[in-house]
């Protein structure tokens, strides 16, 4: 902050400069009230200490004339003993405070406090009022902007809106009201009583209908229908709503809202003469907004037994249900339970016949509205007596059923529940009848399921079901197997009924049970028997290697001993591989996956081999595709499916043959060609140029306990191959030639392994 001092006595001027700076104030020096007021022009300081008693310009002066300028500067004046009228006087002119020579510190800072805190709440001040001021410009622009589309709004509606004044004058007449009345807005504001619009009377009766509580709360009149008087002379049925404005307390005007009910009306009167109306089947009510029928046709005598004219004009629409329920059906109508809102489709209900009783009906309703208000509503009732009643025909042949029948409305409350369904569920009759809904006797989520099977064309005709094999929930909560047959009952355009028919599977189950297990008993039986005959095989080798061992010990042939070694080994890699087959064959496993490079695993594989591979004269080619990233393979699995197709290969070749090759191939494939196409896939494939596999044999290589190697094969490689590909998720492709080889392609899903 910034102080001007102005005094005539230098040690005075210096006294307070050391005193202000010590306070970390900027402070400016002037020796008389000229030179001071030269300064504070430049510099504007927020607080000027002068003395009163100067030569030339005094200090009241120089407080005149600073504020004068109406700046934002406090003025502390410095008076000597004997002086007291010049300070009041000074105050007088706004100085902010004044001190008496000679100066203490104490005095002058809590003038300097005093003066700060002015200055704070004169820029407070100023900044309230400077919002204010703006904050008063934005409420007149927004009421008038306001009114401005209010009167936009006005004029634009499609119905008539009339302001009067307390004494009845027109004052707001817009475009909506100048078509129903035939009038302009100029021919009527200011120069026609609001009770000209209206036939003779008949204003004063809207007036009283509007204060009482009729047709709303007191003051307001809504969704009245009543009738106007044009330019013309017509009649205009109207539905008006109004209500009075007032202003502390006292009315000063009356606005008026006109719905134009002329097409609605004509409406009304085609229905009222429509022929098909009166021809339909079903029953037809129409009702205006207050209830009245006004279109009772000959299916709804049928269905009443009153006559059209002892209802329509004299009963009001809610008398035609049951007590309290017309209510709960037009809450329905205006939800969207059955239908969107204002609509209600294929609701089941029942209506309040003249004799007194309740007829069933299927219902189908809508609410026709003008400008978001209810005119007119609409009612279709399907008779649902015969539909009852044949129900109850069936009843006995039901019953008599060995199979389970569930028949359910179209709320899906179960309303037939014969002794076969008690038998599979477990539940009595009277425990499910209008107490369980009927997905409740499905697991979760299966009922949903089984309804959309029903409306598709899958196993059926659309509304179909046809021998679906599906499961239920008994009573117990366990899961009984059924073949269910389902169609639904519709008439008219509802679904009216669902019928499902259940077969109980669980003793066919386990028939077909006991056969699969016979079946793999005689299977595991075959199996054993091919087993042995392979392991007698291999003891055979293994007798004839050891025995030649002995034979080269000896004899100290070390040809011999080497002869006999490599077919123990063989033998040894022979029985190696069977175990693994014959733990594959006798169970399912779940891969058990681990971070893999493919080319690696192809390599380990080749290595188990390739002395065999090299000492029956075959090359081995490798073909990798490179593998930035590791993926996820079970690595014991997919290395014996290798090795599986690695020694059928080797196998493979005649001893005749000349050339032999054996080609190892990897690809990493970002989108597979085969179906479903896509997908990345890792691809391992082994070739050889053999002579191929016979034609007779090609359908049965991956049927377990088929070998086309003789005494060499168990018959288990390549069905263990596939199984455990597709366990993997994959598959395995292959091909043959003649006389030019064959190829196995082993295609599995790339799952990259995770990160770090």
């Amino acid at each position: 902050m910034k102080i001007l001092v102005i005094d005539d006595e230098k040690s005075t001027r210096d006294l307070l400069k050391l005193s202000l700076e010590a306070d970390g104030y900027e402070v400016l020096l002037a020796e008389d009230g000229h030179r001071g007021l030269e300064i504070y022009e430049e510099e504007r300081t927020e607080v000027v200490l002068t003395d009163i008693k100067m030569p030339g310009m005094d200090g009241i002066e120089v407080l005149r004339r600073i504020k004068a300028l109406h700046g934002p500067t406090e003025v502390i004046v410095i008076t000597g003993h004997g002086e007291m009228s010049l300070a009041i006087e000074a105050l007088q002119l706004n100085a902010s405070d004044f001190i008496n020579k000679p100066i203490s510190d104490v005095a002058l800072q809590v003038a300097l406090r005093r003066a700060k805190e002015k200055l704070w709440m004169r820029s407070t001040l100023r900044e309230y009022t400077t919002l204010l001021e703006k904050k008063v410009y934005d409420a007149i622009r927004e009421l008038d902007h306001r009114h401005e589309l209010e009167y936009e709004l006005v004029q634009a509606s499609i119905d008539g809106i009339i302001v009067n004044d307390r004494k009845g004058n027109v004052i707001v007449f817009n475009q909506g009201s100048e078509r129903i009345y035939g009038y302009r807005a100029s021919e009527v504001i200011g120069k026609i009583n609001v009770v000209d619009l209206y036939p003779e009377g008949l204003a004063r009766k809207m007036r009283k209908l509007m204060l009482s509580d009729e047709f709303g709360p007191p003051g307001e009149l809504s969704n009245y229908e009543t009738v106007v008087l044009a330019k013309d002379g017509t009649q205009v049925p109207v539905l008006l709503s109004g209500r009075p404005i007032y202003e502390r307390g006292e009315e000063v005007a009356a606005v008026g809202y006109f719905k134009d009910m002329r097409e609605i009306k004509g409406l009304q009167k085609d229905i009222l003469e429509s022929e098909l109306v009166q021809a339909s089947i079903d029953g037809i009510v129409v009702n205006d907004s207050k209830g009245n029928v006004i279109v009772f046709n000959e299916g709804s005598e049928r269905i009443y037994g009153y006559r059209a004219e002892e209802v329509i004009g004299r009963i009001n629409v809610r008398d035609l249900y049951p007590d309290g329920l017309a209510k709960k059906v037009k809450k329905k109508i205006m939800s969207d339970e059955f239908g969107p809102p204002g609509e209600l489709s294929n609701y089941e209900t029942v209506v309040l016949a003249k004799d007194g009783t309740h007829v069933p009906v299927l219902l189908s309703a809508r609410v026709m509205s003008v400008g978001g208000q209810e005119v007119l509503a609409v009612g279709y009732f399907k008779d649902m007596r015969e539909v009852k009643g044949l129900l109850d025909e069936m009843a006995e042949l039901v019953q008599a059923s060995i199979d389970g029948i569930i028949v359910n409305d179209s709320k899906g409350n179960v309303i037939v529940f014969n002794e076969g369904s008690e038998r599979i569920y477990g539940y009595r009759m009277e425990e499910v009848i209008g107490r369980i809904n009927v997905r409740d006797l499905y697991p979760p989520g299966l009922a949903k399921d089984v309804k959309r099977k029903i409306l598709s064309n899958d196993w059926g005709s659309s509304g179909e079901l046809s021998n679906y094999e599906t499961v239920v929930l008994a009573k117990d909560g366990t899961h009984v197997p059924v073949l269910l047959s389902a169609r639904t009952l519709v008439k008219g355009r509802g679904e009216v009924l669902a019928v499902g028919y259940f077969k109980d599977m669980r003793e066919i189950k386990m028939l077909q049970e006991e056969l699969l297990e016979s079946e793999r008993m005689a299977a595991m039986g075959h199996t054993v028997a091919s087993i042995a005959h392979g392991i007698k095989n291999i003891l055979h080798s293994m007798n004839l290697g050891a025995y030649m061992l002995d034979m080269g010990l000896k004899k100290d042939d070390h040809n011999i001993l080497t002869k006999g070694w490599n077919l123990v080994r063989s033998n040894i890699q022979r029985v190696s591989k069977l175990a693994l087959d014959m733990l594959s064959f006798s169970r399912d496993r779940e891969p058990n996956l681990k971070p893999v490079n493919p080319n690696e695993l192809m390599d380990k594989v080749i290595d188990l081999y390739s002395d065999r591979a090299r000492s029956e004269g075959i090359e081995i080619e490798r073909r990798y595709d490179p593998f930035p990233e590791d993926v996820l393979v079970d690595p014991d699995g997919i290395e014996n499916c290798l090795v599986n197709l690695f020694t059928n290969a080797i196998e493979a070749f005649s001893e005749g043959s000349e050339e032999r090759r054996v080609i190892f191939t990897t690809r990493n494939l970002e989108s597979s060609s085969q179906e479903p196409p896509g997908y990345p896939t890792v691809e391992f494939e082994v070739r050889d140029n053999a002579g191929g596999i016979p034609g007779d044999a090609e359908k049965h290589i991956f049927k377990e306990i088929f070998s086309t190697k003789g005494a060499k094969g168990t018959g288990l490689g390549l069905y263990i191959t596939k199984k455990s590909v597709e366990e993997h998720g994959g598959r395995i492709d292959w091909s043959t030639k003649k006389g030019q080889g064959t190829v196995f392609t082993i295609k599995l899903p790339k799952i990259l392994a995770p990160k770090g």
